[in-house]
């Protein structure tokens, strides 16, 4: 019962939670885990939906933690031929996961593949990694920005993110930074940038700074960097 839509559903996750208790060997523990987060995996399919946004998150959560509890009971199973029994029933649903979320990808809203690429980049998948933004306003309202953002895996064809949407916007691969150049509007200053790659796996960063550039172009550092907490910084000109 993979529905969540469904007034058994909930009784479905009860059931589980109640087998992980009384499965007291350890084996037995990892073997329930590793189907619940199966049961997880094939609900996810039934949530692409924008309708089904929070549900999606909640499974995807669930999922992951699932797999990370079934990592730790078969890491403590002592050597032998159940530990690697289970270690190989692990790997091949990892491997499941990482192809179903793949596949499911291109039917999500853009907040749903960025969970799934957090997802994908836990697994262990190549997924897009941003590191910080550099921008460069023009001095003019609706003149150019040039923002150059360093990260790793960002593919030829990327599209850029501005807060959370879609911008049009000319991106190349420039000594080891990927630029766009887009159309600015002097009053915005987004608080977020990120990119979509070709294969729709996404990432986005709040780590920005903003500078001005003068009439010829020259760019001048006029930000203000101020930390939040988690290593972010954030300026305006």
């Amino acid at each position: 019962m993979t529905n969540p839509d469904n007034p058994l559903y909930a009784v479905k996750r009860w059931e589980q939670n109640a087998q992980i208790s009384l499965a007291n060997p350890p084996e037995n523990q990892a073997e329930s885990k590793l189907q619940i987060a199966r049961d997880r995996l094939n609900t996810l399919s039934n949530l692409t939906g924008a309708v089904h946004a929070q549900a999606y998150r909640e499974a995807l959560v669930n999922l992951d933690q699932q797999i990370r509890a079934a990592t730790i009971v078969i890491n403590a199973l002592a050597a032998g031929a159940e530990r690697v029994h289970m270690a190989s029933e692990l790997a091949i649903l990892e491997a499941d996961v990482r192809h179903t979320l793949r596949r499911l990808l291109s039917e999500l809203a853009l907040s749903g593949r960025l969970l799934t690429t957090e997802e994908l980049g836990r697994l262990g998948d190549t997924v897009p990694h941003l590191m910080y933004v550099v921008s460069v306003l023009s001095a003019h309202p609706n003149g150019q920005a040039i923002i150059r953002i360093s990260g790793d895996d960002i593919q030829p064809g990327a599209q850029l993110l501005m807060d959370n949407r879609l911008v049009k916007a000319r991106g190349s691969l420039q000594k080891g930074l990927f630029v766009f150049v887009a159309t600015w509007i002097g009053n915005q200053y987004p608080q977020s940038r990120g990119i979509v790659n070709p294969d729709d796996t996404a990432d986005e960063t709040t780590t920005i700074t903003l500078n001005g550039s003068d009439d010829h172009g020259n760019s001048n550092n006029n930000s203000n960097h101020g930390g939040n907490g988690n290593g972010n910084s954030r300026g305006k000109p």
